[in-house]
């Protein structure tokens, strides 16, 4: 009797035994699921936080928004991060007619991106070491000048995008940094999907040669500019001239007709300089005085379609 007491004892300790390893197996799963969603959650985080930062500007446009920033022409940290407090997508650096340069933009970069919005800029020049320059940088829109040719076009996309869409030269530091996801081919594809290239259409040759320019994949934006447009023209100085103003409007439409979009449709932003010459204006006048620089405010007025214009 005593041996099968002996027995029973030990089987339902035995049984016991099971049943809490299978509560410590069972919670010991728990943990590790729970581990795993932690660290994944952890992981989208970081690189919300760290790095992987996506275009303010191109969510704004995908959403049917207009994108809103600030334009900016020197290191103005202040100003960049009141845009950011109050809600604005980007900021636009002035490069080609600015003293702005790499290292100065990186740090513009880095002010925007530690406070949520996009850096775009309007670079020197076409330049494959330009482009990749600023896009090493961390600029996620470059206005480019200048465009002129299909070939350019065709240059500027492979300058500016990873394969396949490009070929731009992989990588720099800051994409090194930024690259929180291990998987290289996430980390080029999401370069590509949150870069965006604008050229600038800007002389006459560029709307004689632009039903080819157009078939380009890789630029789905455009801009212009009135005083290059008027100079190519042999009408320098007069950026409103009606056949200036003509040519544009004809080239607007054309890019309309292909799909394709002007940025001004797609963006609208404060420009810091020409408050400053608006709100001088205004105080001189207020104490009875004039400008000594008559006219300068017309000098940063954006390019626009004619049909948008005040009248």
């Amino acid at each position: 009797m005593s041996d099968y007491v002996l027995g029973s004892g030990l089987i339902q300790l035995a049984i016991k035994g099971i049943r809490v390893l299978s509560i410590l197996g069972g919670a010991a799963l728990l943990l590790k699921i729970s581990i795993y969603r932690d660290t994944a959650t952890q992981r989208l985080q970081i690189k919300e936080r760290m790095g992987m930062k996506t275009n303010k500007i191109l969510e704004r446009i995908k959403n049917g928004e207009k994108a809103l920033g600030l334009n900016v022409r020197a290191g103005e940290e202040e100003f960049i991060e009141l845009a950011a407090l109050m809600g604005l997508d980007y900021i636009y650096i002035e490069g080609q007619h600015s003293a702005i340069h790499p290292a100065t933009a990186e740090h513009l970069c880095r002010v925007a991106e530690g406070f949520g919005i996009t850096a775009a800029m309007r670079i020197p020049d076409q330049n494959e070491s330009t482009i990749l320059s600023y896009l090493d940088r961390g600029v996620k829109l470059i206005v480019v000048p200048n465009l002129k040719t299909k070939a350019e076009a065709e240059a500027m996309v492979k300058y500016t995008y990873y394969g396949p869409k490009g070929a731009r030269s992989a990588t720099g530091i800051r994409m090194i940094f930024n690259a929180v996801e291990t998987d290289r081919k996430f980390v080029y594809n999401f370069a590509n999907e949150n870069t965006l290239l604008v050229p600038q259409l800007e002389s006459i040759t560029a709307f004689e040669n632009l039903d080819e320019i157009l078939t380009v994949d890789g630029i789905d934006f455009f801009t212009g500019g009135p005083e290059d447009i008027a100079q190519s023209m042999g009408l320098p100085g007069e950026p409103n001239h009606p056949e200036a103003k003509k040519a544009f409007a004809e080239a607007v439409d054309k890019v309309h007709a292909a799909g394709k979009r002007m940025l001004f449709e797609v963006v609208e932003e404060i420009n810091i300089l020409s408050l400053v010459i608006e709100a001088s204006d205004k105080l001189l006048e207020k104490h009875g005085r004039k400008s000594k620089l008559p006219g300068t405010s017309t000098l940063y007025d954006t390019q626009k379609h004619p049909s948008e214009e005040k009248s």
